[in-house]
C-alpha cells in the first residue's frame, strides 16, 4: 500500500492541478444535476398551473379575469393619423 500512496504523490507532483480539476468536475456534475432537477420542477409547476387555469376557465364558462388578457386601451398608430 505504501507504494501506491507514493505513486499518487508523484502523480500529483507531475500534474499540480489534477486534484483541483477533479474537484471542479465533481462540482460541475453536481450543479448540472441540480439544474436538471430545477428545470423539471419548473416544468411540472407550469404544467400544474396550466391545469388549474384550464379548470378555472371551465368553471367560469371561459371568462378570463386576468390582466394579461385584457384588451389594450392604447390607440393604434393607424387611428391617430
Amino acid at each position: 500500500m505504501k507504494r501506491s500512496s507514493e505513486a499518487g504523490r508523484a502523480d500529483q507532483s507531475r500534474h499540480p492541478g489534477t486534484r483541483e480539476i477533479r474537484e471542479t468536475e465533481a462540482a460541475t456534475r453536481l450543479l448540472e444535476r441540480q439544474l436538471h432537477s430545477l428545470y423539471w420542477w419548473l416544468f411540472n409547476a407550469s404544467r400544474i398551473k396550466g391545469f388549474l387555469r384550464a379548470k378555472q376557465l371551465d368553471e367560469t364558462g371561459g371568462e378570463e379575469d386576468s390582466p394579461d388578457s385584457a384588451p389594450s386601451t392604447a390607440p393604434d398608430q393607424d387611428q391617430q393619423s
